[in-house]
């Protein structure tokens, strides 16, 4: 048995000014058969504190277990539950190297070096732990998308590595415990191979891109600690440099005469009914993403304007795009209008992230499996989903008399770095009979 051991505890005892109770260590030394506890001090203005049922969630009840009682990993929890785990596995940590150090005499010098820790300028050589790193820090920011596709190029690289496990006893997959994979073998060797294997099953040239850009960001992270890595950086162009090869889009636009099939399209089906009204709501709004048009508020529509979503992540600067409400979007509104804030019924007012990206993933997939019900049920020949209503609004106004390209991309709120937003407003509304033309679908009849 080690000399030293530690836990966290909730101490109940006495409330803070917040209401919750401090967690503390409790430090024994078996030699001298007695303990000390401290409390852990906030870590970037973070109290480090809990109620007491919250505890349970946070830290007694962390681990989860199979049918044998072996770890398989974590239960889950959000917010400032999840907040304060992490903290507390940082300081496990701590803890840990602490007491694997040489020349530990006393429980007051474990104390004095926990509490003077600093975290050294070095990396981790691992991949797979630094996606983790990624990975928390997405979910704590409530970013459950990006999140989620970081999970999966991790889970892709780990499968390709021979690194991944499945349990038949839960069903359940995940990473080998203590699996290593070493940033000095991201080169451009492996890079290669890893894009050929899973080109070979059948994944697109998109997808790969995806997991390799993931894998860039990961890398970048990790580079400047490290001379040998900026030396041998993989990425880009050259003879020892491994390019990311993004897949060619393809520009899945419906003609306005197919456009026109789906705004006449009327049924006693209200799940195609209403699959119909959202894909024209959303054309009308410049194809609007899936996400915003949930989000949408009573107060944007009296603005006459709203914020992209991905804008708050992408871009330097907030992207408004225009809301010229046509006749026909005010009929829907109408029709599945909120009581709330929100112009749509589709969430309530007190929801949370995890709430909307729910939403807005059942949501589309859902719209999506009517769409192709839908395009089968007018003989359109295609595969139609959410998306197209995005391509069929720049194809229309792309073959428009009197539509500029710099006024296409305003009114779908697209930027990059060399594109000012200053003409937004007076291009959209100089234009804005042109566009109204080019994307009206009513004959009248």
């Amino acid at each position: 048995m080690s000399r030293f051991t530690f836990n966290f505890y909730n101490d109940i005892r006495k409330p803070l000014k917040s209401g919750l109770f401090s967690i503390k260590v409790n430090l024994y030394d078996a030699h001298e058969k007695r303990g000390i506890n401290f409390t852990i001090k906030k870590v970037k203005g973070i109290e480090v504190s809990c109620s007491k049922n919250d505890w349970k969630d946070i830290w007694v009840n962390k681990d989860k277990k199979n049918n044998f009682g072996e770890v398989v990993g974590e239960t889950t929890v959000h917010g400032h539950k999840n907040e304060i785990r992490t903290i507390l596995k940082i300081k496990e940590d701590i803890l840990n190297d602490i007491l694997s150090s040489e020349g530990i005499l006393s429980l007051d010098s474990i104390k004095k070096d926990f509490y003077n820790h600093t975290q050294p300028n070095s990396f981790v050589d691992n991949v797979y732990l630094e996606f983790e790193k990624i990975i928390n820090e997405l979910n704590d920011a409530q970013r459950y998308k990006s999140r989620n596709t970081y999970r999966t190029t991790l889970n892709n690289i780990a499968k390709y590595n021979n690194d991944f496990k499945y349990s038949r006893i839960q069903g359940e997959s995940g990473l080998i415990k203590g699996a290593l994979f070493r940033f000095t073998e991201v080169n451009k060797t492996w890079l290669e191979g890893y894009e050929r294997t899973r080109s070979r099953e059948g994944l697109s040239k998109g997808s790969i891109a995806l997991d390799m850009r993931n894998l860039r960001v990961v890398y970048n992270r990790v580079k400047t600690k490290d001379p040998f890595l900026e030396e041998k950086y993989p990425f880009g162009t050259g003879a020892n440099k491994y390019s990311i090869k993004e897949g060619t889009a393809r520009n899945q636009g419906l003609s306005k005469e197919d456009m026109k099939k789906i705004f006449k399209y009327d049924s006693e089906n209200t799940y195609l009914v209403r699959a119909r009204d959202v894909f024209i709501f959303a054309y009308y709004g410049g194809g609007m993403n899936w996400k915003d048009l949930i989000l949408l508020t009573q107060e944007d529509a009296e603005n006459e304007y709203f914020v992209r979503n991905k804008s708050k992540f992408t871009t330097k600067k907030e992207v408004h795009v225009p809301l010229n409400l046509t006749p026909e979007q005010r009929r829907i509104i109408k029709k599945y209008e909120g009581k709330g804030k929100y112009l749509f019924s589709f969430l309530n007012d007190d929801a949370t992230e995890l709430d909307i990206f729910k939403k807005q993933e059942s949501g589309v997939k859902n719209l999506n499996e009517q769409l192709k019900k839908l395009s089968k049920e007018l003989g359109l020949g295609v595969n139609l989903t959410y998306g197209w209503s995005r391509h069929s609004f720049a194809t229309n106004l792309h073959t428009a008399d009197g539509v500029s390209e710099k006024s296409i991309q305003e009114a779908m709120g697209h930027t990059d770095a060399k594109t000012t937003r200053r003409y937004i407003d007076t291009l959209i509304k100089k234009e804005s009979d042109s566009i109204n033309q080019a994307l009206d679908l009513d004959d009248g009849d």
